[in-house]
Formats: structure tokens, C-alpha cells, sequence
């Protein structure tokens, strides 16, 4: 079956919709399977290639396929901006000049994540509930801003930071 994937930038959703080819059929993966065969789509913009895709996937992706591609859209939208500001600031930032295969210094990073992410919460608080927003950072930022830093509590936690 066919994945989708993110858009190149620049085509429009119709463009893309038009390109789609959904599954014929969706059908229960064998006894004892919980996945199924894929052919894997060469895919340039990533480092990734599944020849194994869970059925719920290909389910969602049939049912929901503008929702599947705008957040794939979106997640490769965050890799780029993770990646530009990995290289602004490097690991150390999130480390607070602390090793990473210590626990002590992991904790320590957590809490750090922790704190950037009250702050933004607060920041999305004041623009939605408040209404106040303000040209200093839009609420597009914000949530995108919110849920990188939940990927990077994710990787500290599985002790690949940095790594």
C-alpha cells in the first residue's frame, strides 16, 4: 500500500490530492501480524523508509488523507527548524553543560524543558484565552515551538541527545 507522504513545497493541496492513490481495500492484517507489507516509496526528504506500516496507518491515512499530509507536512516543517536551531545552539543548551549518560544531569535537562515549556504554555494562555497577542511571537510559533521541545524531553529521555 501506498504511504503519504509530506508535500514538496510549493504544490498546492489540490495538486496533491490529485496525485494520491488510496488503498483498494482495507483488510485485517494475517493472525499473529499486527502489520503489513509495503512497498517503500524512495522518499528525498527524509533519511526514513517503511516497508512495514501498521493497518490503523493506512486506515487513517484512506479515511483522513488531507489531515495525514498536513501533519506530515507539519512534522517536516519542525525537523527543519529543530535542525537549524540544533546548529544555533547545540546539545549543550539542553544539557545545561551536563553529561547525558548521567541521570542526575538527564533530570536536570528535563527540568529545564520543563520550564520552557510553562513558558510557553503561559504564552499560548495570553494569546487564546486572553486574547492578547502581540508581534513578538505568533501563536504558529508558540505550538510549534511547544512541540519540539516535547520531542527533545523524548530524546533526553531515551539518553540519544546529542548523541
Amino acid at each position: 500500500m501506498e504511504r503519504l507522504r509530506p508535500p514538496p513545497p510549493g504544490r498546492n493541496i489540490d495538486e496533491i490530492m490529485a496525485s494520491i492513490k488510496p488503498p483498494e481495500n482495507i483488510q485485517e492484517p494475517p493472525a499473529g501480524s499486527a502489520m503489513i507489507t509495503n512497498n517503500a516509496m524512495p522518499d528525498t526528504e527524509s533519511s526514513f523508509q517503511d516497508t512495514d506500516v501498521p493497518q490503523y496507518i493506512c486506515q487513517m491515512e484512506k479515511l483522513y488523507p488531507e489531515t495525514a499530509i498536513e501533519f506530515r507536512q507539519i512534522q517536516h516543517e519542525q525537523y527543519e527548524l529543530f535542525a537549524r536551531k540544533m546548529l544555533d545552539y547545540s546539545p549543550g543548551n539542553i544539557l545545561l553543560g551536563g553529561n547525558i549518560d548521567k541521570e542526575s544531569d538527564r533530570i536536570g535537562s528535563l527540568r529545564g524543558i520543563v520550564i520552557r515549556l510553562n513558558d510557553k504554555i503561559n504564552r499560548l494562555l495570553t494569546i487564546v484565552v486572553k486574547g492578547n497577542a502581540n508581534n513578538n511571537e505568533s501563536i504558529t510559533d508558540t505550538f510549534m515551538d511547544t512541540s519540539i521541545y516535547g520531542i527533545i524531553a523524548l530524546i533526553v529521555q531515551r539518553v540519544k541527545w546529542g548523541k
